[in-house]
């Protein structure tokens, strides 16, 4: 069975990389520019199907199929230095474990052995966070008028004050620690539109220009145009649903344009190199995994197959960035988001995008 990538050669070099200190951009674009055509990124969860389940690969071999991936810190093996208390909450730390940068560096080692195009993000939290995430008194948790926790609509995580001076320069200090360790490439931000504008020009005034940012914008055209100047990437969800002002419900027209529309934009605002990630979700009025899937070795259904090729070619004849199918079912199977499918498909040799 044929992979764009050699993952499963047997006796790959290992290449020797000394990492202490930042990535150089240069380096990054160069990984950018030598990936394949169609290149496959992972949010936060790793495949949960297609052409990998007749392979035998094991996590990492899975993981290097991907040529950008964005994780938590502790998906790359990386820990916050938490010493006794009252210094116990991994949102108060700005220094990560020596013994832990130790062990992501072989980490990072082993997936650039199997794909040296593999482009490592590491997320810092600035808008919510688990509980436990902070001191419950902390002065960096939002609170309502009445004192008690703000929460976001969608999960019971407390929000943090992105407005709050004094914690825009303990994440930007965060976001610096973890450049420092060489384990990843850059940092990933969730939420990003023009309503966190003073926030990301304010860590990135503190980072510097040499940092690579990639933020969540989702398909959100018409409100992150004043925040891409500060990216270098973005990580679209693109969600089905209405334009939210009671209009009717998307049609493939409507959805595909919207993805298209925001890709122009970050294509045209993004600072190098451009790390365009394109999630395109399955459509909710059809089936998305095929009847005929064996259980762990699920397969797109058929009725999806076009909105995934149409997603590819808007993705692939605007930009040169990364692309994933996210089948909603699995948010049922697997109580988890963004779990994604290796299809045949994204084997295909469209050329140079």
């Amino acid at each position: 069975m044929k992979f764009k990538f050699a993952v499963l050669t047997i006796g790959l070099f290992m290449v020797s990389l000394a990492f202490s200190a930042r990535v150089p951009l240069s380096d990054i674009q160069r990984r950018k520019d030598n990936k394949n055509s169609i290149s496959l990124f992972q949010p936060w969860a790793t495949l949960a199907g297609g052409v990998v389940d007749t392979a035998k690969l094991d996590n990492i071999q899975k993981i290097a199929l991907h040529d950008l991936i964005h994780e938590s810190t502790e998906a790359y093996g990386l820990r916050w230095k938490r010493g006794v208390a009252p210094d116990t909450f991994a949102g108060t730390v700005e220094v990560f474990d020596t013994a832990s940068i130790t062990a992501a560096l072989a980490y990072r080692k082993k997936l650039l052995a199997l794909n040296p195009n593999i482009i490592l993000i590491g997320e810092i939290r600035f808008y919510d966070a688990a509980p436990g995430y902070l001191p419950p008194d902390s002065p960096w948790l939002l609170r309502k008028t009445d004192g008690t926790l703000a929460t976001p609509a969608y999960k019971d995580y407390p929000l943090l004050d992105y407005n709050n001076a004094e914690f825009q320069a303990h994440v930007a200090k965060q976001c610096i620690a973890l450049l420092e360790t060489g384990v990843v490439d850059g940092i990933f931000l969730d939420w990003a539109t023009n309503k966190y504008l003073n926030f990301f020009r304010a860590v990135r005034a503190q980072i510097g220009e040499d940092a690579v940012i990639i933020g969540n914008t989702n398909h959100n055209v018409g409100d992150i145009e004043k925040i891409l100047p500060y990216l270098n990437g973005n990580f679209m969800e693109c969600w089905w649903g209405t334009d939210f002002k009671g209009g009717p419900v998307w049609t493939n027209t409507t959805y595909l344009n919207r993805i298209r529309k925001t890709i122009i934009n970050a294509q045209d605002s993004l600072r190098n190199p451009k790390l365009i990630c394109t999630e395109s979700w399955s459509r909710p009025d059809m089936p998305d995994l095929d009847s005929l899937s064996t259980p762990g070795m699920f397969k797109i259904a058929p009725p999806q197959m076009n909105l995934m090729r149409a997603s590819v070619a808007a993705h692939y004849t605007l930009t040169s960035g990364y692309f994933s199918f996210y089948p909603k079912t699995f948010q049922t199977i697997y109580q988890a988001d963004h779990m994604h499918i290796y299809d045949d498909f994204l084997n295909a040799n469209l050329g140079a995008p």
